[in-house]
């Protein structure tokens, strides 16, 4: 188990050593945004690796949140259909009714899959935590990443101009920054506990 885990954070490191974005260390095709890739999918593999009788059967949810989590990443949920799937605008606007559908049935079946997450995955986490493991805190740390990435430093200035706060570009540039480094994160919390899980069923 040490030996793909010590493989994958490799694999991640060098990603963001030699990975070149024409926008640099962040953007699109920045080496930060392609680690945070290239970690998500490590954790994937290593849960196919680890636990191949589970992938698809009673615990589907943990490979199938972490492929969305890279196919968010990788903006499909944007460019995937004419407008981004997770604004109520495309619901709401003038686009083809098809796709609406499609957009809509893509976003019931990403929350039925992270409430089935929530349901089955809570309980074990405070098991763990009872039991002294330390997966339980590398998901918790994950999910309040992702809360405060997306929640708060992503588009601080546009969610600040209703309010009559006007944020210099600076400031917004260094949290769309600080943005990029938390998704890194997160990713690669959930690579690290994933193995760690796995042993503690194991025990």
């Amino acid at each position: 188990m040490a030996l793909p885990l010590a493989l994958a954070s490799a694999l991640v490191l060098l990603t963001l050593l030699f990975v070149r974005g024409e926008s640099g260390l962040y953007g699109e095709d920045g080496p930060v945004e392609v680690a945070t890739i290239v970690a998500y999918l490590c954790a994937a593999l290593l849960y196919a690796w680890l636990v191949p009788g589970l992938a698809f059967g009673r615990e589907w949810q943990i490979p199938v949140t972490l492929i969305l989590a890279i196919l968010r990443e990788m903006d499909l949920d944007k460019s995937l259909l004419s407008g981004g799937i997770l604004k109520s605008r495309f619901y709401t606007g003038d686009y083809p009714l098809w796709e609406k559908a499609i957009g809509l049935a893509i976003v019931i079946f990403a929350l039925w899959t992270g409430v089935r997450l929530v349901r089955r995955g809570l309980p074990a986490m405070v098991r763990g935590v009872r039991d002294g493991q330390v997966w339980p805190w590398l998901v918790a740390l994950s999910v309040a990443l992702v809360v405060i990435a997306k929640g708060v430093f992503d588009g601080l200035g546009r969610k600040l101009l209703p309010f009559g706060v006007e944020v210099p570009q600076d400031v917004v540039d260094s949290f769309a920054r600080a943005e990029e480094w938390m998704e890194l994160g997160t990713a690669i919390f959930a690579m690290v506990a994933i193995p760690l899980w796995y042993v503690s069923r194991r025990r």
